[in-house]
């Protein structure tokens, strides 16, 4: 099973990062299955097939895994520096998925992410509307809005991703925000949220 850590000059970050990817032992004419696995803060594309089973999981499946490089950036187009979210979804995800003839029917891709990725992969999945057939988050960071009121720490955090808080409950980056807007719209894609009860985080999930 084919383990590759690519070096990639992104334009949109203008700068060289990395992604791990996991490719199926045979590969045949049809379009590969793909499940793009986003990491949590401090971590990095490494950080899944480090910290977790990913390899063996997928080890009998026909399923490529992408692990790309978020850096601290939340998945977002930030207010004063890294643009990840465009990085992501206009740069890196089209470029592999034509490399790679990963498969463009939504049932066969996924998203998935732990904690500031669990946030990462709900809004990719809420923005990009029924690009994927399901999207799963782990412990996720997911109302952020309820983050900024932890304290100044927190919001020394987000103030350069996000802005203040009200810049960010009114922007595309406010998962609630979109929830609400896609409520009486047809959304076929599946969301999946797990947290534990002892998951610093807990609270946080119940809420959204």
């Amino acid at each position: 099973m084919p383990i590759l850590r690519m070096n990639y000059f992104s334009h949109v970050l203008e700068l060289t990062t990395t992604c791990s990817i996991i490719l199926p032992q045979k590969l045949n004419a049809e379009p590969v299955p793909v499940l793009y696995l986003l990491h949590g803060y401090s971590d990095n594309d490494e950080a899944w097939l480090l910290n977790s089973r990913i390899a063996k999981l997928v080890e009998e499946l026909n399923l490529a895994v992408v692990m790309p490089h978020g850096y601290n950036g939340y998945y977002t187009d930030s207010v004063s520096g890294f643009k990840i979210y465009s990085y992501l979804t206009k740069e890196l995800f089209p470029y592999l998925d034509q490399l790679f003839h990963f498969s463009q029917k939504p049932a066969e891709r996924y998203l998935a992410g732990l904690s500031m990725g669990g946030y990462g992969a709900f809004k990719l999945g809420l923005r990009q509307k029924n690009r994927y057939g399901k999207v799963y988050s782990l412990s996720g960071a997911l109302d952020i809005g309820a983050l900024y009121e932890e304290g100044f720490k927190r919001v020394q955090q987000f103030l350069p991703l996000f802005g203040d808080k009200d810049d960010f409950l009114n922007s595309e980056n406010n998962l609630l925000k979109l929830v609400t807007e896609q409520a009486d719209q047809d959304v076929t894609t599946e969301f999946i949220m797990t947290c534990g009860r002892q998951d610093f985080l807990f609270e946080n999930n119940n809420g959204f």
